[in-house]
């Protein structure tokens, strides 16, 4: 197993910015080549760039990436057989709160 890192870059920070010339220049240099140097791709433990404009997609296409790299198998297993179910008239299901319900985005 291999753990997996990943990067967020978005659109209109800092680093899509150009520099001018003076001390800034080397110092976002000397940013970059500690930012490439720290992102080393080796199998045991790959980095990934998500591009990150849209915060919503990018985390979504990071998720389903990062699920894609699980190699799932089918699990085959027994069927369950359920005894039949015991109905007890006596019970009454009370009114449960709408706080208690997840809100509904989608």
């Amino acid at each position: 197993m291999y753990s997996t890192r990943a990067v967020l870059f978005g659109g209109g920070g800092a680093e899509d910015e150009v520099p001018t010339a003076g001390p800034t220049t080397r110092v976002r240099e000397q940013y970059t080549k500690a930012k490439e140097a720290m992102l080393t791709h080796i199998p045991e433990a790959p980095w990934w760039i998500v591009e990150a404009v849209d915060k919503k997609r990018a985390r979504l296409n990071c998720i389903t990436h990062l699920l894609h790299q699980i190699p799932y198998q089918t699990v085959h297993h027994e069927a369950v057989v359920l005894p039949p179910r015991v109905h007890n008239p006596e019970y009454h299901r009370g009114p449960i709160l709408k706080e208690m319900y997840v809100p509904v985005v989608y």
